[in-house]
């Protein structure tokens, strides 16, 4: 029966692991190393064997890689992720309860936001991709819940501007134009829109007005 703190080793007699345990069980403090004695990771575990409290884990160098907070073996709150030059890589915001994923962010080497997720239930509902086009601005993706896009396109602040398209939540396209910068306004291109089955355009316009000749199809 392990009781205690246990020391396990390489077969170089480096430390590899430092564990304690209660009756075969680990309770407490665990801290792994890497090949070169540096600490890889530290954090705690419960009387249940499983991971409770912050834990942290490093580059070979001692840069930070991760941190975050587990209840019962979930994780909670926010866990932050470190490139190994120490600039932010991604943050991932979960529920109080545990394990339900709620938001993340992506950044880039420099610490730049390239990539922004918002979870429901534990599925992706939006997505937006920053960084995309100077001019349009970033694009944003929106999903179904069964995972299908429901429509794509760029955002200029709150503005839906330039190319957009949008889809039946069975995946067959339901509409595509073009915004201007005043979202009131069409752009002047055409706009087409969609039966489910047979997508047939049926519809165009310009600046918001309808021009030329307008077919409509029977379902």
């Amino acid at each position: 029966t392990k009781n205690g703190e246990w020391v396990y080793k390489s077969e170089q007699g480096n430390t590899r692991r430092i564990v304690n345990y209660v009756d075969d069980n680990r309770w407490g403090i665990y801290q792994f190393f890497h090949p070169n004695g540096a600490l890889a990771s530290i954090g705690t575990y419960d009387e249940f064997g499983t991971e409770n409290g912050e834990w942290t884990t490093f580059y070979p160098d001692s840069t930070m890689e991760s941190t975050g907070t587990y209840k019962g073996g979930r994780k909670i709150g926010q866990w932050r992720y470190y490139h190994d030059n120490g600039t932010m890589s991604i943050k991932e915001d979960y529920s109080i309860q545990g394990d339900e994923l709620l938001k993340v962010i992506r950044y880039d080497e420099y610490g730049i936001i390239h990539n922004i997720q918002n979870y429901t239930d534990g599925l992706l509902r939006r997505e937006l991709l920053t960084g995309q086009d100077t001019v349009l601005g970033a694009k944003e993706i929106q999903y179904y819940p069964n995972g299908n896009k429901e429509m794509e396109g760029y955002k200029l602040g709150n503005h839906l501007v330039g190319q957009w398209h949008f889809w039946y939540s069975s995946g067959s396209k339901y509409a595509e134009g073009e915004f201007a910068s005043d979202p009131r306004q069409y752009d002047g291109y055409v706009w087409q829109s969609f039966y489910p089955i047979e997508e047939l355009p049926i519809n165009h316009s310009l600046d918001g007005i309808r021009i030329g000749r307008w077919q409509y199809w029977k379902e």
